[in-house]
């Protein structure tokens, strides 16, 4: 768990700005808001939770805005399975849940 709060790394955004370049990375909002898909996220919210499907097809591909100045906390896809390789009863889970992501 600490090798992945240490892994993650943050961007800012101003308002209206377009949140480009993190599809492959899981978000979560730290400050601010942001508007994605008709949903209104809002401190402690995550997105592109579907970063764990393999093929970029199966993922999502909606676009978020940022409506205030936003702080938005990101972990790299490959990081994040270079991280959880050394535990198998986890990357079993994650490929479980990916199936469902892929599949919604």
């Amino acid at each position: 768990l600490m090798e992945i709060a240490d892994s993650v790394e943050t961007e800012f955004y101003s308002r209206k700005e377009l949140i480009v370049g993190v599809s492959e990375k899981l978000c979560a909002v730290e400050l601010g808001t942001l508007a994605k898909a008709g949903q209104i996220l809002t401190p402690g919210s995550a997105f592109h939770l579907d970063f764990i499907v393999t093929n970029p097809k199966w993922r999502k591909k909606e676009q978020a805005v940022s409506l205030t100045y936003t702080l938005v906390l990101v972990l790299d896809r490959d990081r994040f399975f270079d991280i959880i390789r050394p535990y198998p009863e986890v990357r079993k889970a994650v490929s479980k849940a990916a199936i469902r992501f892929a599949m919604m």
